[in-house]
């Protein structure tokens, strides 16, 4: 896979905005994660983008405010670099709506803390709440195991076609880490429900 050709069909320079002030034009391309459904903008590696920046399409005019990047790692080589965004105006609307609470708790049975009206329960893991666990229990073998998870976020975020035993060579790092497979069902399963 080329970043190039995916840039030639859809992408765009963006004007990068530091701290105010115009830092270069760098080239990317609009997309959503397939897993999460978080909207980025793909970047060559050697971009220069960090949290904080704005950019601005140069034929689109749209802004975004960069709130994370990621590399997007593809055969053991970074393909892209993803910068999370949100728009100007929902940027705009959480600077205005975020305020400092200081909660005082003393018994929480069927309580709501936070802004929300309807409480949610998070029985999923995320990939990176996986690669925690690993940098806590992985010991010796956190190496194999990130790449295991590299090979899943590859699978789950770009839709590659998975055959039977394409994990089969991690089987016996499965087997020496049982803890690791409950949260690696429950994020598969999570990704096939479209959760």
């Amino acid at each position: 896979m080329d970043l190039r050709q995916f840039m030639k069909k859809g992408g765009e320079y963006f004007t990068v905005i530091r701290e105010g002030k115009k830092i270069g034009e760098i080239e990317g391309i609009r997309n959503t994660e397939q897993s999460s459904k978080r909207k980025y903008v793909g970047f060559y590696p050697q971009s220069e983008i960090k949290p904080g920046d704005w950019i601005k399409g140069n034929l689109s005019n749209d802004e975004y405010y960069i709130v994370d990047t990621d590399s997007d790692i593809i055969n053991s080589k970074v393909f892209q670099i993803k910068g999370y965004y949100e728009t100007k105006a929902q940027h705009e609307r959480r600077s205005e709506n975020e305020a400092t609470s200081i909660y005082n708790i003393g018994n929480a049975y069927g309580s709501i803390i936070g802004s929300q009206q309807v409480p949610t329960i998070n029985n999923s893991y995320n990939l990176e709440e996986i690669r925690d666990l690993i940098k806590q229990y992985g010991n010796e073998d956190k190496e194999e195991l990130n790449e295991m998870i590299d090979t899943i976020k590859a699978i789950t975020e770009n839709n590659i076609p998975v055959q039977k035993g394409t994990l089969g060579h991690f089987s016996e790092l499965l087997a020496k880490h049982s803890w690791i497979t409950g949260p690696i069902a429950q994020s598969i399963i999570g990704w096939i429900m479209g959760k």
